[in-house]
């Protein structure tokens, strides 16, 4: 909940109690689900080496548990992460061991993620033909799926490589292809991606009239992208306000449960104390009468 509220700080601390818990009761998959969770929050807060190691000891945890789909993940998050710092080889290697466990569990969701994700990494390492075979194995999956946006993403990806290749028909052709689906499924980010990639790949062809068309369109986009966001900052906003106002309720109305509690408790050792005081006065009044007959 804070996490995708943008609450970091409530999100870790409510990840770290969980974590405690978990450790508690020595619930294993529940540990690393928590440690994978903190090191998200890492990953996201720019301090990849803290997100590293958590993924690294999630990891290890579901490699005990033989859970295919967190090891499966853990390795992707461990792979992206690799690849910010630098380490795109390592990234690689992870991302490749992911896909053979997905492969083995026929998880062709996995699988398409897992293969753009080694599709990006290719191209960014300048292996342009290999990203295109990956990408293209990941659409093919995702065709199987129908999963329209993820076809949109790699023929935008295949365009964007062969733009690269500086094979323009080819990379005009691809994101057409993908702007075409992201506007039927009318995706605003896809459509703003790929609008951009067209400008470009107008440009570099001489279509200026076309170029300028795309950078309107991905202009448009991208001012509607921006009052999406400021309106989730709103509702954020409006929501982090209930809930302190809640959370303010709820600690007057738990202050006044201890004070009616505590309350009563002074009322019963009173009672207590009364009624030991009168057995003890009794007592005292027999041994009184006793000794002086």
């Amino acid at each position: 909940m804070y996490d995708n509220q943008g609450q970091i700080g409530r999100a870790l601390q409510f990840y770290t109690k969980s974590l405690q818990i978990q450790e508690e009761i020595n619930n294993k998959l529940g540990i690393a689900t928590a440690i994978i969770n903190i090191g998200s929050i890492y990953n996201s807060q720019g301090e990849r080496k803290k997100a590293l190691e958590n993924n690294l000891r999630g990891y290890e945890l579901y490699k005990e548990l033989n859970d295919q789909v967190g090891m499966a993940n853990a390795l992707n998050n461990i792979g992206s992460i690799s690849a910010l710092l630098g380490k795109r080889a390592d990234a690689l290697n992870y991302y490749k061991q992911s896909l053979e466990i997905q492969k083995n569990n026929h998880d062709k969701n996995g699988m398409a993620y897992s293969l753009a994700n080694i599709g990006s990494n290719y191209m960014n390492r300048g292996y342009l033909d290999s990203a295109i075979l990956a990408y293209t194995e990941s659409m093919s999956i995702r065709q199987e799926m129908n999963n329209q946006y993820g076809i949109s993403s790699c023929l935008s990806n295949i365009g964007l490589v062969y733009f690269m290749k500086k094979d323009y028909e080819k990379a005009r052709m691809y994101c057409e292809k993908s702007l075409k689906i992201a506007e039927d499924i009318g995706s605003p980010n896809a459509i703003s991606v790929t609008s951009r990639r067209l400008s470009d790949i107008y440009t570099a062809m001489g279509d200026y009239k076309k170029a300028l068309e795309m950078h309107r369109i991905f202009k448009q986009m991208s001012d509607s992208l921006k009052n999406d966001e400021t309106q989730k900052v709103l509702v954020k906003n409006q929501i982090q306000y209930e809930f302190e106002k809640k959370e303010a309720q709820s600690e007057i109305d738990h202050q006044r449960e201890i004070a009616i509690v505590e309350e009563k408790e002074k009322r019963q050792k009173f009672v207590s104390y009364s009624v030991i005081g009168g057995l003890i006065i009794v007592i005292l009044f027999s041994i009184i009468i006793f000794a002086c007959k």
